[in-house]
């Protein structure tokens, strides 16, 4: 499942994450950077030697995909990331049975109870 979302991600324009996010990125593939105080549009979306949409600001320089941007603007993980990208345009994330997810909640402290006397060997 996690590779699908991940693909899919793929065939979303960077320039429509950016918009998710709120960002206007302009004709020239330009936009003001979110990540510190600009003025003048200094990031801009281009395609790398692969193929891939990437984006990249000059004075913070900062640079990644379009999850990575998610990522840093939302403080998310990468799936999360990329969830919250497939599940914004429509897509549905296929999610793995209820009795096969852990029960451990982040941010919930662990709880350790050993079952029966620690035995050194």
């Amino acid at each position: 499942m996690n590779n699908n979302v991940f693909e899919i991600t793929k065939s979303v324009p960077l320039k429509s994450v950016l918009a998710m996010c709120g960002i206007e990125v302009g004709q020239n593939g330009k936009f003001l950077c979110p990540f510190h105080s600009d003025h003048n549009p200094s990031g801009h979306i281009y395609t790398n030697q692969r193929g891939q949409e990437r984006w990249h600001c000059f004075p913070c320089g900062l640079d990644g995909s379009g999850i990575d941007f998610v990522m840093r603007r939302y403080g998310l993980e990468p799936l999360a990331a990329a969830t919250e990208i497939v599940e914004h345009f429509g897509w549905t994330v296929p999610r793995p049975p209820p009795e096969t997810q852990s029960k451990y909640k982040p941010g919930t402290p662990l709880k350790f109870r050993p079952k029966g006397k620690a035995r050194y060997v």
